[in-house]
């Protein structure tokens, strides 16, 4: 199975310099808990729902004057539309991270892989497999 087949089309983003409230806005209109963070056409981060709760507002942070690349992850990963599934899970088994941004041939980029994606198009082992890869085991054996 190639990621193009279970991957979510289409990228919304923000800037670093946007609010945190105008990131967590598209994130609500969405219904995505992440969205990509772009400088120009390249995307230099990640912010998520739980960045936005750990690293502003625990913290006291104003959501409408804390800026985006105060709280986002500064690392991307990617991973190509026409790669096998088993290998971009392995990228995020690997780096230990639940989203991918994938490219197409042109290296654009088109949408984002989930673990979510994943979860609902393959059998639940190897989603499974995964997810105990990628958070680790949560009630180890006793």
């Amino acid at each position: 199975m190639k990621v193009n087949e279970v991957m979510t089309y289409g990228v919304d983003f923000v800037r670093p310099d946007n609010t945190i409230r105008e990131a967590a806005e598209k994130m609500r209109d969405k219904n995505e808990g992440v969205i990509p963070v772009f400088e120009g056409s390249e995307p230099v981060g990640m912010v998520t729902d739980r960045d936005i709760v750990v690293r502003a507002i625990a913290e006291g942070r104003e959501p409408s004057s804390t800026r985006v690349k105060d709280v986002m992850t500064p690392e991307v990963f990617f991973c190509m539309e026409d790669m096998e599934l088993e290998e971009a899970a392995h990228i995020m088994e690997y780096k230990k991270i639940r989203r991918l941004l994938v490219k197409d041939e042109k290296r654009n980029i088109i949408g984002i892989l989930s673990i979510g994606d994943i979860a609902t198009s393959t059998p639940k082992e190897f989603t499974g497999e995964v997810l105990k890869e990628v958070v680790g085991v949560a009630y180890p054996e006793r």
